[in-house]
């Protein structure tokens, strides 16, 4: 709560209640342990009859400087999590020591009982990796278990804390506690190293490297491990990386071999792969970069104009997801949900894209992984067309790396579309940023940015419509002295509802409020006709796909034929230019077959510069096969227009649904009339739960 206050000085009960998970008994007896706190100053906390707290100007001052110089530590109290997270940190940490029961006690200041109830907890919930506390009379308490799944459980737990929640307050009143020194030196001894061996890692991953380290040096080279993924030594030792790992652990006077092979693979899955150095990389990934490229082209539509850059930019972020998959490392990605929620369409591409992939390595490509390249893939399509006017310029902070800045830099972008949005950089960056701004969004609440004097707005990297709404108004208020924001909550509106009337369902009416709301009161609603919002409107399969579109049964003697053929329906109702099709044409023959999708199946595409007028989808099979550039059999053309790189994306999902069904051209064959097939069409899309389309093996039933 106090680092809450920090962030935003007034805060309400529900606010509390929402976002901390805490009841009414929990928030008073936390007010009034921080009002114990702040007493020796004389600095307490506010509260009024409305239940909102406020914290003044001194007393924020006072907690900032005590976070800053680590006083905080001295009276903290842990919760029961915390302290099941002490105890295994202690375990892990003193490998060699003998750790009785007393030893928790003082570094607790717990009783027994409540030592053993923390105890049985962790053993729940270390159960899931196979590991278990030991105890006995001649080695005290001890962690039992496979030696890589012990590291396992803890780098993720550090990843989870680190990455999900931005809390490391865990690891550090750890090592205060415990007086560790080497902490107080390595963060800064790290950064010189991975500058020396041009190393990039994102703020984020360098504290939890930093916190691997810590607690891994007094475990090295105690317990032997199987590492097969490392044994082709010959060509880890070429990397930089290796050179880093064999450096660090020299210099901690660690020379076990296997243990270098290990961060390696550490070092190598959280770095990012550096653009000026990728044609000297790795070549296995870079032709896995060049056909993810390929591959999202052919299944998204979209024609990158600048494909050699793109390749680049991917590669950076590909690299350690190829490492960690290689090496089988914890993946933590926090916004995994939101993101499959607010780009589901792009997803799924990204998945099925991915997919062949896959297959060069043991084990399927976890949805943690398409999820980070899902937002890698929005950074590239995204629109970056700034606006003449700028009225004030906002900084970007974020630890987490360019995929959250990307979707931070949208949602940014819809809510402030006047602003000129500069960065993203890391906190580190921006005592020396050379750029002037008005104000600073990060991802992360960090008490190094207070001291810059610039008004600071925590935000998630995608936000629920409340969210945005607040940020508009805090902003609008902080940035504008004249107006006072004038919020309207949705719990506020059932409130009101609830001392009229009766509510059946709360969750269904907070729904609908929720999108009356947005549509008609939004402060960063456009504003558009009609006819504009349905343009704007994602476009369904069957919107771009019309009965005059499909063709049946058509000759063709050349595959340039059969294109202009199938073009044809599109042109004659101006979808497309001839020079559409004529762009796509001169392209295949300078860039090759990029349109063959699948087997038979092509999809001609091409930028929307080139002729694109309208959204549209036409179909044309053929009597017999056409060979593209003489080898590539084609039966089935998808002529595709697109306008832009999002519309089209949820139609061009399902119409991977329909294609990758076994059954679907064996059918489709069947049919003579293209009022049929596309009634068929809606008949199988009606029946497709496109939220788990990848998992179905047949889809298509007999009429």
């Amino acid at each position: 709560m106090m680092m809450a206050l920090i962030e935003k000085p007034t805060i309400s009960y529900d606010y509390l209640q929402r976002n901390y998970s805490m009841n009414r008994t929990q928030i008073e007896y936390t007010i009034d342990k921080i009002n114990q706190f702040l007493s020796a100053q004389k600095l307490p906390l506010s509260v009024n009859k409305e239940s909102v707290i406020r914290l003044p100007e001194k007393s924020k001052e006072y907690l900032l400087e005590s976070f800053l110089r680590e006083r905080m530590f001295k009276y903290y109290e842990m919760s029961s999590k915390e302290r099941g997270k002490y105890i295994f940190l202690t375990l892990f940490y003193y490998e060699k020591d003998y750790l009785s029961v007393n030893h928790f006690l003082d570094a607790l200041k717990i009783g027994k009982t409540t030592f053993m109830s923390d105890l049985r907890k962790l053993q729940a919930e270390l159960h899931g990796y196979d590991i278990s506390i030991s105890y006995s009379r001649k080695e005290g308490y001890h962690l039992a278990g496979d030696e890589l799944m012990i590291r396992y459980a803890l780098f993720r737990m550090i990843l989870e804390d680190v990455t999900s929640k931005d809390d490391d307050f865990i690891y550090r009143y750890f090592i205060h506690n415990e007086r560790i020194q080497l902490a107080d030196e390595q963060d800064t001894y790290l950064s010189l190293l991975l500058e020396k061996h041009a190393i990039e890692l994102v703020e984020n991953r360098l504290i939890e490297l930093n916190y691997i380290l810590i607690f891994l040096y007094p475990r090295m080279g105690l317990n032997e491990f199987d590492l097969k993924p490392f044994s082709n030594d010959h060509e880890l030792v070429k990397m930089k990386e290796y050179r880093f790992a064999e450096e660090v652990l020299e210099n901690a006077g660690v020379m076990n071999s296997i243990e270098k092979n290990y961060l390696c693979g550490w070092v190598l899955g959280m770095a990012l792969g550096n653009e000026k150095e990728w044609l000297q990389g790795n070549l296995v990934i870079i032709d896995l970069v060049e056909r993810i490229v390929e591959r999202f082209e052919l299944l998204s539509g979209i024609r990158f104009k600048d494909k050699h850059s793109v390749i680049k930019q991917l590669y950076s972020h590909f690299r350690p997801t190829y490492f960690r998959m290689l090496f089988r490392l914890p993946i933590i990605n926090p916004m995994q949900e939101k993101i499959f929620e607010k780009y589901n369409d792009l997803y799924q591409i990204v998945k099925e894209t991915l997919r062949p992939i896959s297959d060069s390595f043991d084990s399927k490509l976890p949805d943690e992984e398409v999820a980070f390249l899902t937002m890698h893939f929005a950074l590239l399509i995204r629109n970056s067309e700034e606006y003449m006017v700028q009225q004030k310029v906002g900084v970007v902070v974020c630890p987490n790396g360019i995929g959250s800045s990307a979707i931070i830099y949208n949602e940014l972008k819809e809510i402030f579309p006047s602003f000129i949005l500069l960065g993203p950089i890391e906190t580190s960056e921006l005592h020396s940023f050379d750029q002037s701004y008005d104000i600073i969004f990060t991802t992360k609440p960090n008490f190094q940015l207070y001291p810059l004097k610039k008004p600071i707005f925590v935000v998630n990297p995608i936000m629920s419509y409340e969210e945005r709404t607040q940020l508009f108004l805090d902003v609008k208020f902080e940035t504008s002295t004249s107006i006072k924001p004038n919020t309207v909550t949705i719990d506020g509106l059932i409130q009101i509802i609830q001392q009229y009337s009766t509510v059946t369902s709360e969750s269904a009416l907070r729904q609908h409020l929720e999108k009356f709301v947005q549509e008609t009161c939004s402060p960063t609603a456009s504003i558009m006709s009609q006819k504009e919002k349905k343009s704007k409107e994602p476009a369904m399969l069957l919107d771009m796909m019309r009965p005059e579109l499909i063709q049946l049964n058509k000759k063709a003697r050349t595959w340039e034929e059969a294109f202009y053929l199938a073009a044809n329906p599109l042109i004659e109702r101006k979808i497309i230019t001839r020079n559409y099709i004529d762009s796509i044409i001169q392209q295949t023959r300078s860039e090759g077959a990029y349109m063959v999708i699948f087997d038979q199946v092509a999809l001609p595409h091409t930028v929307p510069e080139a002729g694109a007028k309208k959204l549209g989808m036409g179909l044309t099979t053929l009597e017999s096969e056409v060979y593209v550039l003489g080898t590539i059999p084609v039966k089935y053309i998808f002529t595709l227009s697109a306008l832009d790189s999002k519309q089209h994306l949820n139609a061009m999902t399902q119409f991977i649904t329909l294609i990758e069904s076994k059954d679907f051209f064996r059918e489709l064959e069947k049919h003579e009339c293209p009022e049929t097939v596309y009634h068929w069409f809606a008949e199988i899309l009606r029946t497709v739960d496109t939220e788990s389309i990848y998992d179905r093996k047949s889809i298509i039933h007999d009429e």
